[in-house]
């Protein structure tokens, strides 16, 4: 089958640490930035920090409610998590590339969707991919945020 490569990326003016502190937190951090529009349902299973954790999320888009189990991992610790759904496969990986001596970083969000054989098929992968482009902006516009507002005027 063929796939659709999605990829969605922000510049933050903060160590790479800090950011992979929130998003590798399934308990508080990552959830603190998800769009709660889409994400209806959110109970860690195992873990909850980094490699290991299980996570069993609900996500609501196009009218349809969509279960999905996570299992985390973290193929390079420190600049790349990954989720994976444990019952299709599909991933979302989180890469982190600091620059400017460390004082900043630049957050790629990406995955690969499943394009199905036929004209509907690649209308819906389409319709998919727009779709999970504005969440993975939204989240890290919410990142974005959340670090800002944590700046301390002196």
């Amino acid at each position: 089958m063929k796939t659709k490569h999605i990829e969605v990326s922000h510049t933050f003016n903060a160590a790479s640490q800090e950011l992979y502190a929130i998003i590798s937190d399934f308990k508080k951090g990552l959830p603190s930035i998800l769009p709660k529009k889409y994400f209806t349902g959110w109970e860690v299973e195992k873990g909850g920090n980094g490699a290991g954790t299980i996570v069993n999320v609900t996500m609501t888009f196009f009218g349809k409610e969509q279960h999905f189990r996570l299992a985390v991992t973290e193929p390079k610790p420190g600049h790349e998590l990954v989720e994976t759904d444990t019952v299709t496969g599909k991933y979302t990986r989180f890469t982190f590339k600091p620059f400017d001596e460390g004082k900043q970083c630049k957050i790629t969000i990406d995955s690969k969707i499943p394009v199905e054989d036929g004209l509907f098929g690649y209308l819906k992968s389409l319709s998919v991919a727009n779709m999970a482009k504005r969440l993975y902006k939204s989240e890290l516009l919410a990142l974005d945020k959340k670090i800002t507002s944590h700046v301390k005027v002196q």
